[in-house]
């Protein structure tokens, strides 16, 4: 993380909670890099093998999430989270995402000043304030990373076969281990220790963030969004719609449109 000194800019401290499920943040690119910190929860990043691979942020921990970057979000509990948007320089490290283990009691405290100080204008409050971002990275600096295991290899190339393949309905668990090269039982295994949920789960879950767009963007008839989605059945579509949205995709459509 060499390199990190050079802090451009701070544009705003926001923090907030995340449901349980997945987000795909892959439409759009960040308009500026950002230090996460995770008060709560557990949430795992998917980034291209070269951006970041994956990174599993929960209580305590700090994650850089570079401009550009696009990424999925598996919300694996209620996660709350405070957000530092800044601007690093450019041209002094890799763009690539970071997790770090932090001091939790510290890096908490230096959000909060930090989020008292944006707004005030004086040459002292934004010395301050580059100060706490200072203070942040250099928790960060000193923390250890964690080095990739073979699960974490198997889990990467299965999240990024699947990101690239859930919207086919003949998908199956045979074919996303057949393209990492384990067994159907072995890939189910790392997806519940690493993720906690099957296979055919995370796959189930993309289905229905996509069909939630294509419900919210189109007129398209429920049977119609529930092939482009990936279900071949519009009736098991129906069911796990429900079971993770909480209504039918015929009321989550009545709810958008009032």
């Amino acid at each position: 993380m060499e390199g990190y000194e050079r802090i451009i800019n701070i544009h705003k401290v926001w923090g907030g909670r995340l449901a349980v499920g997945v987000k795909d943040n892959r439409r759009w690119g960040r308009e500026t890099d950002a230090l996460v910190y995770f008060t709560e929860g557990e949430v795992t990043y998917t980034f291209d093998p070269d951006l970041g691979g994956i990174l599993k942020a929960r209580r305590g921990t700090v994650i850089l999430l570079p401009k550009g970057s696009r990424y999925f979000m598996d919300i694996h509990s209620p996660s709350g989270f405070i957000c530092a948007d800044i601007d690093l320089d450019e041209r002094s490290y890799i763009r690539k995402a970071e997790l770090f283990p932090t001091d939790a009691s510290c890096v908490s405290s230096d959000f909060s000043r930090l989020h008292s100080l944006l707004g005030k204008t004086s040459p002292e409050a934004r010395a301050d304030a580059f100060a706490a971002i200072w203070t942040i990275l250099s928790a960060c600096l000193k923390s250890k990373r964690k080095k990739y295991t073979r699960s974490d290899i198997i889990l990467s190339g299965a999240l990024e076969y699947i990101n690239e393949s859930f919207s086919e309905p003949t998908l199956t668990v045979l074919d996303i281990a057949s393209a990492v090269g384990v067994s159907e039982p072995h890939l189910g295994r790392v997806f519940r220790e690493k993720l906690g949920v099957s296979p055919m789960r995370r796959v189930n879950l993309l289905r229905i963030e996509r069909a939630k767009d294509l419900i919210s963007s189109s007129n398209l008839q429920i049977s119609e969004i529930a092939q482009l989605s990936g279900f071949a059945d519009p009736y098991y579509f129906s069911r796990e719609f429900k079971k993770t949205a909480g209504i039918t995709p015929t009321e989550y459509r009545k709810n958008i449109s009032c």
